[in-house]
């Protein structure tokens, strides 16, 4: 099981319309593809997502961080995972989309080695979930549009992003809420103030069936984001203000939120993950699992993550769904808005296209 390279390969991936957000737009995953392969030949695939404005990862920074890693990898034995992910997070500082990427490249093939698939070596509670899907920043009339697209294709379940004008964003939550019947999740990612936040998700859920209130004020902002979950009619979720284990346990301990959304991509791979599902289980509070702007390759991990767990109550991975292609094949079978892994036999499912 040692480790004879590691190759950090970009990935620029078109999306099917801009994505924007209260923090930034963009027009392409701009990503990098991890393989890392072992001495018997086994191949192990990791995806690192570029989200320069939320983690600080950028594609060339993500391919610097693994070139300057390697020597450290190459020739360890995956048995000792556990130990390879500690060595390599005390040499060179936090970059958690370059780690969740190395990270699951090394369960991948290390449960490809030992013959499990992933989300039953993490436990294998279920073989499918159900995501929502995501409608970026854009007119009311788009996003109706939008949804009914992606209802006929089984969805239930739709996130609108808000936060940059308070008017407009209302006007985009009614008119989704109007076009289908459906569950909403609001994400303002840090746009708004507390008071209008409080404000905001009142009126929102007078015009639609609202179920989440996700990351309404800045990150930094804990007595905000406090404030609101005391106000807000709707569980409140904690995304970009939880990274790690110990921001989990500030929130939980300052009770500022009633659900942690956990990102492989944000909080640095499958073993902080699992940190953060203990902390928030152990102080009441409930589990989303969202993702950046992954391909099927950085999905899987999360993926088989929910599955293997069980523990998430709220799962957002859609990213898939927002790429014109994928690079690779396999990692879970999609049918609409369910996401399954009974299929796979080892490791992730990853497997190179053949043309």
């Amino acid at each position: 099981m040692k480790i004879k390279s590691i190759e950090a390969i970009p990935l620029n991936i078109p999306l099917k319309e801009p994505f924007e957000i209260a923090l930034g737009k963009c027009n392409s995953a701009e990503n990098v593809l991890i393989k890392i392969q072992l001495e018997d030949g086994t191949i192990g695939y990791g995806e690192a997502s570029s989200s320069g404005f939320i983690t600080g990862d950028v594609q060339s920074t993500v391919i610097d961080v693994i070139r300057y890693l390697t020597p450290a990898i190459v020739g360890e034995s995956l048995e000792n995972y556990r130990y390879l992910i500690k060595k390599l997070k005390s040499i060179i500082k936090f970059h958690p989309g370059a780690f969740a990427g190395i990270e699951s490249a090394i369960l991948d093939a290390y449960t490809r080695c030992i013959g499990l698939p992933l989300y039953k070596f993490l436990g294998g509670v279920k073989d499918e979930i159900e995501s929502d899907i995501t409608i970026s920043i854009t007119t009311p009339e788009k996003a109706a549009q939008i949804a009914q697209e992606y209802s006929k294709k089984g969805f239930r379940m739709f996130k609108i992003k808000v936060g940059k004008n308070f008017e407009e964003d209302l006007e985009r939550v009614k008119a989704v809420s109007e076009a289908v019947d459906c569950e909403i999740r609001i994400d303002a990612n840090q746009g708004y103030k507390p008071k209008e936040a409080v404000e905001f998700i009142k009126a929102a859920c007078k015009v639609a069936n609202v179920t989440l209130f996700e990351q309404p004020v800045h990150y930094q902002n804990i007595k905000g984001l406090k404030y609101v979950t005391d106000n807000s009619p709707v569980p409140v979720a904690a995304d970009e203000t939880v990274f790690t284990a110990v921001d989990a346990f500030n929130v939980a301990r300052e009770r500022a939120a009633d659900v942690i959304n956990i990102k492989l991509a944000k909080c640095g791979g499958v073993l902080e993950a699992i940190g953060i599902i203990s902390i928030a289980r152990s102080s009441g509070l409930e589990l989303m699992i969202g993702c950046m702007l992954e391909s099927n390759v950085g999905l899987a991990a999360s993926v088989h993550l929910a599955c293997g767990t069980g523990e998430f109550t709220y799962i957002d991975l859609d990213s898939h769904a927002l790429l014109k292609k994928l690079p690779l094949k396999g990692g879970f079978d999609v049918d609409g808005a369910k996401l399954t892994v009974k299929n796979i036999k080892e490791g992730m499912g990853i497997e190179e296209k053949v043309d």
